[in-house]
């Protein structure tokens, strides 16, 4: 069985997402000088997918219910 993940954001970027520059996963953010992936339209696989296999943190735009509470990779 996989790890449960649960994705938080203590200090959200007060950047505007429509103004960030498009990029392949996402957005760049010209203040933080980071690419943003954009997780609004991802399964909760795909989310654990991408937060487990880059092993940092990552900056990502989500939606509210995607947000503190369990993530767990579903078997296929």
């Amino acid at each position: 069985m996989a790890k449960q993940i649960k994705i938080s954001i203590p200090k959200p970027c007060h950047e505007n997402w429509s103004q960030m520059a498009s990029s392949e996963q996402g957005a760049f953010c010209q203040s933080c000088q980071k690419n943003v992936v954009d997780f609004t339209n991802k399964t909760e696989n795909e989310i654990y997918e991408i937060v487990t296999a880059l092993k940092t943190r990552v900056c990502g735009r989500y939606r509210k219910d995607q947000l503190e509470r369990p993530l767990t990779k579903s078997e296929i």
